[in-house]
């Protein structure tokens, strides 16, 4: 019988050392796992270090900002997104996490996941 619904706990998922709650990548017979998109939850002050700066070809990357604000540079403009904000990181624009504010706490959502669509940009 195919699972109607699923309800994820992001804080539960994060305290049992999952980033990622929903996507392809998880096992075909788990509740979390779509083919429609892939979401994250992050505790910025957890993060060692920001990722290289990237685009994807073909994926649109949301930056929910849940609570404290974070700064990234989309192309050659840095963006300042606070509480509440979403921020929409289109295909083709290079970008990356500049400045991670303390207590910065966000849901990372990339539709559609396209596999190896990740292009970095600076090493």
């Amino acid at each position: 019988m195919p699972i109607e619904f699923t309800v994820a706990n992001f804080e539960e998922r994060r305290l049992a050392g999952r980033k990622w709650v929903f996507g392809p990548f998880l096992p075909k017979d788990s509740e979390y796992h779509t083919e429609a998109l892939e979401i994250g939850y992050v505790n910025l002050h957890e993060v060692e270090s920001t990722d290289r700066l990237h685009f994807h070809s073909k994926t649109e990357e949301y930056y929910v900002v849940l609570a404290g604000h974070l700064t990234i540079q989309v192309a050659d403009r840095f963006v300042e997104v606070p509480e509440g904000s979403i921020l929409l990181v289109r295909p083709g624009y290079p970008h990356i996490i500049t400045a991670i504010h303390p207590g910065t706490r966000l849901v990372l959502i990339k539709a559609p996941p396209w596999p190896g669509d990740k292009v970095v940009v600076q090493e």
